[in-house]
């Protein structure tokens, strides 16, 4: 961070273009804030924005997104420091990719405060194209020309928007559909909150169609539920695309997963008791019980920061890491738990259960949900043994 003490940014009517919910100037600086948030230290930056001459006053603003918070704007050019490093609004950037393009391409520096006429701007603009030479675009950023480069930007944002822990279903089915949803939302002012609120209400939907206990309401019901784990990964996308990532974003999706779910268990118990027998209800609420419970258990286990196995690590999410903690499983070989962990995952349960649900079989449906949920149940619980027995041994 020595060498660039401070920025100046361009900025003509590209600044307001729209790319993937944010327009250019308030991702370039989010960017600039993530690069400095990454140097691990409390510094914050100053960066000017000059706005081209011909730009109106009343187009003209300083972005005000509230994960800014270690750059300090201005618009006041006089005061830009010498040495500044030159950044160009039309510099579409992805997550954490700044950094690629401040170290790989040619720093172009101010020599002083410039002043605020076009020839100035013009000058400075050419120096930064310049600096470019001709590579314009690298995998984590990209130099708009004009707007039609604009849907090339999105689509490769949103191909970066999936997570490692993804399942099978959701690398190959569940996210090309949800991001091209997530294009059109981002169109607007959605906020990841409110999209996870109102993707919720399928898992009602489905809860209604399964409890009617016939075939096609139980096929329906499992049909609507795949929706949603399709489009619940838009909430994600959006956040990631928007900057808006939170942790209290993320536990209000997992709550809602696990209400989801146990409406599901609970609708199947209920429709499968209405055409078939009593005993389908009573499982539907102990399945439900079970995954109520094992949330509950999961959240009070210490999460496992590393596990020998890099690509096992990587497959988990956060609140499962919490199962490797202590205990045997850890202990297990890597291979062969990374394959367990991919076809217990979410989606790819959800995709399963589907099929089940067109071949006529939605009792094993429970017998399946049971059974995992309370393994797991098992393992929570005798990880918080062992890691309440560490702490007894430790004092």
């Amino acid at each position: 961070m020595s060498a660039t003490p401070a920025f100046l940014i361009l900025a003509d009517e590209a600044a307001t273009w729209r790319v993937a919910g944010l327009t250019q100037l308030d991702r370039l600086v989010l960017a600039l804030n993530e690069f400095v948030e990454a140097q691990g230290t409390d510094e914050v930056v100053d960066a000017t924005i000059f706005w081209q001459p011909d730009v109106a006053s009343s187009r003209r603003w300083l972005p005000r997104h509230p994960r800014i918070t270690r750059v300090r704007l201005t618009e006041a050019t006089k005061s830009a420091a010498a040495g500044a490093r030159i950044l160009n609004a039309r510099l579409f950037v992805q997550r954490n990719g700044l950094a690629e393009f401040l170290t790989a391409m040619k720093a172009v520096n101010t020599d002083g405060a410039p002043e605020e006429t076009p020839g100035s701007w013009s000058d400075l603009t050419a120096r930064f194209n310049n600096s470019l030479a001709a590579q314009t675009s690298r995998g984590s950023w990209f130099f708009l020309k004009n707007t039609e480069d604009i849907p090339r930007c999105e689509r490769s944002l949103l191909s970066r928007s999936g997570k490692s822990q993804d399942g099978f279903i959701s690398r190959l089915f569940n996210r090309p559909l949800s991001r091209r949803l997530s294009r059109v939302l981002l169109k607007y002012d959605i906020a990841p909150t409110t999209w996870t609120i109102c993707a919720f209400g399928l898992s009602v939907l489905a809860f209604i169609c399964l409890a009617r206990g016939d075939y096609f309401g139980i096929v329906g019901g499992a049909l609507i539920f795949q929706i949603y784990s399709i489009i619940d990964g838009c909430d994600g996308e959006i956040a990631r695309a928007t900057y808006l990532e939170s942790e209290r974003g993320g536990r209000i999706d997992d709550f809602l997963d696990m209400v989801g779910s146990v409406l599901f268990v609970i609708g199947l118990g209920l429709g499968l008791f209405r055409s078939r027998s009593s005993i389908f209800l009573l499982e539907g609420i102990l399945c439900a019980g079970v995954i109520a419970v094992n949330e509950w258990s999961l959240r009070r286990l210490t999460i496992a920061d590393r596990l020998e196995s890099e690509k096992l690590t990587a497959s988990l999410y956060p609140r499962h890491r919490r199962l490797f903690a202590n205990g045997e499983l850890a202990k297990l070989d890597g291979k062969l738990l990374w394959w367990i962990v991919q076809f217990t995952k979410r989606d790819v349960a959800i995709f399963f259960f589907l099929l089940l649900a067109l071949l006529d079989q939605a009792q094993w449906i429970l017998h399946l949900w049971l059974a995992v949920s309370a393994g797991t149940l098992l393992l929570s619980a005798r990880s918080s043994r062992d890691q309440t027995g560490s702490v007894g041994a430790a004092t």
